[in-house]
């Protein structure tokens, strides 16, 4: 198992190597980017992520989605 430095180092990498890789993107094209890259994991888990809903409160009551 690694130790924790080194999980910190990896995981730092990745952040790292994602930010290089969409800093110049736009919002749309961003969220294009997303959906492609997890549509597979959605379809093997079978997964209906929920898109476009629009949740109302009532009075000042907070709303989780």
């Amino acid at each position: 198992m690694k130790n924790k430095n080194t999980i910190e180092k990896d995981l730092s990498a990745i952040r790292i190597s994602l930010y290089e890789e969409t800093k110049n993107m736009s919002p749309s094209e961003l969220t294009a980017y997303i959906k492609k890259q997890t549509e597979p994991m959605l379809k093997e888990y079978g997964i209906t992520p929920v898109c476009g809903v629009q949740a109302k409160a009532d009075g000042n009551n907070r709303v989780t989605v």
